[in-house]
């Protein structure tokens, strides 16, 4: 039996010895980390600097050009919002990504708008007009869509968990990935 020196200076710890099975293990020699890892990166220093900073550079780049793309992605059109709620009437309107939730929308014309994105979770759009409107992605939860013209209406991922849709006619529309009210998901149309 060789007894080796208390590798943890601890007067609490025992002194190692070959039996101890964990031995073997604390009198493996010790792993110069300098050696190993650290001078190899540092002989590369000036290059990893420079990937570093220019990798830094281009993913600024990225995030300001991705911002700027996303919010140009959803933005509306102002005046068009404005004639919506002023007249109730408002054909091929640009509303991609507007926030039109609890809207009052009664009979309104939406007569092939642009309602991509849009917010429409428990609006009233009983007997509205959304012939050939796209409602890509757009939220619908628990939605009056009552008697509601839906006809070739582009529906592709729109969510209608809880809407209501007695009466509506859906002749043409593109369920595609479409959450209907019952919560299951149609794929016709894709």
């Amino acid at each position: 039996m060789i007894d080796t020196p208390n590798l943890f200076h601890w007067p609490m710890f025992p002194r190692v010895t070959e039996d101890d099975p964990l031995a073997q293990l604390r009198l493996l020699p010790s792993l110069d980390v300098h050696a190993t890892f650290i001078d190899p990166i540092r002989s590369m220093g000036h290059t990893i600097t420079r990937d570093y900073f220019k990798m830094k550079r281009t993913l600024t780049a990225l995030t300001v050009a991705a911002t700027m793309f996303a919010s140009s992605a959803s933005a509306f059109e102002p005046d068009d919002l404005q004639k919506l709620k002023d007249t109730g009437n408002c054909e091929r309107c640009d509303l991609m990504g507007a926030d039109l939730s609890g809207a009052f929308l009664y009979s309104a014309n939406l007569f092939m708008a642009n309602l991509f994105m849009a917010n429409l979770n428990g609006a009233n759009l009983n007997g509205a007009n959304l012939e050939g409107s796209s409602l890509e992605g757009a939220e619908l939860l628990g939605a009056n869509l009552d008697s509601a013209d839906l006809r070739n209406a582009d529906l592709y991922g729109a969510n209608l968990k809880g809407a209501h849709l007695s009466g509506a006619d859906m002749n043409g529309a593109i369920l595609c990935n479409t959450i209907m009210p019952d919560n299951s998901v149609i794929y016709s149309g894709c």
